[in-house]
């Protein structure tokens, strides 16, 4: 069995975003410090309900901050990601994480950040699947042969 804790970056109204920031990457510290297996972050825009907008960002800054968990995505929106770019980015986490990293995608689900990003909401299940391929196809046929 493995145990993880999820940080969701919730900034309450009159709390200082860099406070919350703070917070919450000490939490994370902690729980490698008690021992929990896995830590995972998502990815929000524009809302103080998450202050994580990029999920890969996060995760590599714990990285850095942590030297035994693995580091979890929970998850990153493909719908408003450029496949070669994330699985770019997958493959740089995965090697400064030295393997530590987990990452989970979706389509999302708060409707408001599709229409700052100009994604239909009707076309979300579409593009997700789409991008999807793409990205995995990308990963395996593109990115890793040049990382290894």
């Amino acid at each position: 069995m493995r145990f993880a804790t999820y940080h969701v970056f919730q900034c309450p109204p009159g709390q200082a975003p860099a406070r919350v920031m703070a917070e919450e990457l000490e939490r994370a510290e902690l729980a490698e410090a008690l021992g929990f297996d896995d830590v995972w972050v998502p990815e929000q825009h524009f809302s103080p309900y998450c202050l994580c907008g990029d999920a890969l960002l996060m995760a590599g800054h714990l990285a850095a901050r942590l030297r035994r968990v693995r580091i979890g995505t929970a998850v990153v929106n493909l719908t408003f990601t450029h496949p070669l770019r994330f699985a770019e980015r997958v493959a740089l986490l995965d090697h400064v994480t030295g393997g530590r990293v987990d990452v989970g995608v979706g389509r999302g689900y708060q409707f408001p950040q599709y229409g700052v990003f100009g994604v239909p909401i009707d076309e979300t299940r579409a593009i997700f699947d789409e991008l999807l391929v793409r990205s995995m196809r990308l990963f395996a046929e593109q990115v890793m042969p040049r990382f290894r």
